[in-house]
């Protein structure tokens, strides 16, 4: 994954992939007026051999392959599990020499070593950063809407009487001519915490739960809570824009079409990642997707274009921050 990457960046900042023959072994050249400089990733095997000099004979293969008119410059890098076995392999000062350590993920300059090649040193540790596992965070901000919906029910159904109850709905559901006329615009987002019965609230908890746990993981708290109210406050527009064209009076409650939202940014995620992100794969994904704007299309009193709106907010939305993600990873750093 880690040369992928690398593969991917260099091009970036003007590198070409060089064509060598030997296996493990990938170069990589930028050539300039005054020099060319070469950049050779040797990734070493797990069991180093027992004359850890015999590795240098590998570096003049690499240049007896390489014919450049004028002045080359070369920076190894090794890629190993034991660096310190190796490390007196960076000790002449002829060419630089670098060890990525691959356990650590950590790159690895000694003191007698170039520490300043064609900035190599912050794309190499950009892609290792990029490239480290991440701890599996607590999904707070999942469990927190989960917590807030369940605390309005209760409040609604426990301790609310049904005029009082009805009334609530009536005064936070979403209806569009109290938003367009009355200019009542909150109540697209305290719709999303309005539930219509125990089963409307539990399909939707489980479902938020499930999923959001998922996305809030793979993209942290503060990008999930703007996938769901972000995504949550359009599907309400789509619903109430397809309601005012059919000239339909509707009052529309419920966290689905934010929580299709964040369904819709899990699709982005796996499609755009090669089909898999933590154990769901795309096949079941789709399923799912099928099963639930089926089951609403057949069922009474469901607000299905703000499901679709949900869904296709959330793509959008995620597809947005990955391309963000992706410039900024991409983008040359000068000193």
């Amino acid at each position: 994954m880690f040369l992928e990457r690398i593969n991917e960046q260099l091009p970036l900042h003007g590198f070409e992939r060089m064509n060598l023959t030997q296996q493990g072994i990938f170069g990589f050249v930028k050539q300039e007026e005054e020099q060319n400089s070469c950049v050779i990733f040797i990734n070493l095997p797990d069991e180093l051999p027992k004359n850890v000099w015999s590795i240098r004979y590998s570096e003049q293969q690499v240049k007896a392959e390489i014919y450049f008119e004028g002045v080359a410059k070369f920076l190894f890098v090794y890629i190993t599990d034991e660096p310190d076995k190796i490390r007196c392999l960076c000790e002449d000062n002829f060419d630089a020499h670098w060890i990525i350590a691959r356990n650590e993920r950590k790159l690895l300059i000694y003191e007698n070593q170039l520490d300043n090649y064609c900035n190599m040193k912050d794309i190499i540790e950009g892609v290792l950063v990029e490239n480290k596992p991440q701890k599996k965070i607590t999904a707070f901000g999942t469990i927190g809407i989960i917590g807030i919906n369940v605390l309005i029910y209760v409040i609604m159904y426990w301790l609310c009487t049904a005029e009082q109850r009805n009334e609530l709905i009536d005064n936070t559901g979403l209806f569009w001519p109290a938003v367009t006329y009355n200019h009542e615009y909150f109540r697209i987002v305290t719709s999303m915490f309005i539930h219509s019965g125990i089963n409307h609230l539990i399909n939707n908890m489980v479902l938020l739960y499930c999923i959001g746990s998922y996305v809030e993981d793979s993209v942290g708290h503060v990008k999930f809570m703007l996938l769901y109210f972000v995504s949550g406050i359009l599907a309400g527009v789509v619903s109430m824009s397809y309601n005012i064209i059919n000239n339909q009076l509707i009052l529309s409650i419920g966290a689905s079409g934010a929580i299709f939202g964040i369904v819709g940014a899990l699709a982005c995620f796996i499609f755009l990642s090669k089909g898999m992100i933590k154990d769901i794969t795309a096949p079941r994904l789709i399923f799912f997707i099928f099963l639930s704007i089926s089951s609403g299309l057949y069922e009474q009193d469901v607000d299905n274009m703000a499901h679709f709106g949900g869904l296709l907010s959330g793509f959008l939305l995620a597809l947005i921050l990955m391309l963000l993600q992706k410039r900024r990873l991409k983008k040359p750093k000068t000193r």
